[in-house]
């Protein structure tokens, strides 16, 4: 279970990820691939993120059947000397909820379950290794789509696509690869195709995006777990730059090694 809870905070991650190649230029563009691609100047002007993300998950663990649930509103600062990172919500899993917050500030992380206020310091290089892939831009070669198009909703464009898993796998592998070596050397995973939509709004900002990623991950102790996640991220305030995040006192959070929970 310790293991499971471990991958579960990896697809936040690997989630939060892919899902920030959204954005599009403020040009009116009609070629969807042209708007993914303007997406990256997009992201890289942003000094800040707030976005709300749910993912309902369905496991298989030789042959058991497990649902969970998870949302998490995630706030990030991208100040490349202090970066600030807060993650606040719950985990929902067999009839229970389970409270969860995560802080980055000063080059401590700082970690509250069910009451339990731990806190590590943790190096500006570490951290950049675990959290900064996913406030990172992030893209496909052009030939990972397999299908793709984009339809007006109003002032907004609904991009539609299918992304090769293969490719995806290949991808997402490259930036998580630090941490996916912390959920152990043997474990593998890989991705089924992603299909998805993205909204983006007449000012060019992504403010909407549904995923389906199916996955299988190979795990020593557990066999092969099959996995069927939807998400759905919100952007609140979309191409709002002046953010700032209100942390809690952390006097009374306890020093200890996070580095089998993170």
């Amino acid at each position: 279970m310790k293991k499971l809870k471990r991958i579960c905070y990896f697809l936040f991650l690997f989630t939060l990820t892919i899902a920030l190649f959204g954005c599009a230029s403020s040009k009116k563009e009609t070629d969807p691939k042209k708007v993914l691609q303007n997406a990256q100047q997009k992201n890289s002007e942003l000094s800040s993120n707030d976005l709300t993300m749910k993912l309902d998950m369905n496991i298989d663990v030789s042959g058991k059947s497990l649902t969970m649930g998870m949302e998490m509103n995630c706030k990030s600062i991208n100040d490349e000397a202090s970066p600030q990172l807060a993650l606040t919500g719950s985990i929902d899993s067999m009839g229970m909820s389970i409270p969860m917050e995560m802080y980055y500030k000063d080059n401590y992380l700082y970690l509250n379950i069910l009451n339990q206020k731990m806190k590590q310091a943790m190096p500006l290089d570490d951290i950049k290794n675990q959290m900064i892939p996913s406030t990172q831009t992030f893209s496909l070669p052009e030939d990972a789509y397999k299908e793709i198009s984009m339809t007006e909703d109003g002032s907004s464009q609904v991009i539609t696509f299918t992304a090769d898993g293969s490719k995806m796998t290949e991808s997402v592998n490259s930036l998580l690869s630090t941490l996916q070596s912390q959920l152990g050397d043997n474990v593998s995973y890989t991705l089924n195709d992603v299909t998805g939509t993205i909204t983006v709004n007449e000012e060019g900002y992504f403010t909407e995006e549904i995923l389906h990623i199916p996955m299988t991950t190979n795990i020593p102790e557990s066999g092969e777990v099959t996995m069927d996640l939807t998400c759905t991220i919100t952007i609140h305030d979309p191409g709002k730059n002046d953010l700032s995040i209100d942390f809690p006192d952390f006097s009374d959070f306890v020093e200890s090694d996070l580095s089998n929970i993170v």
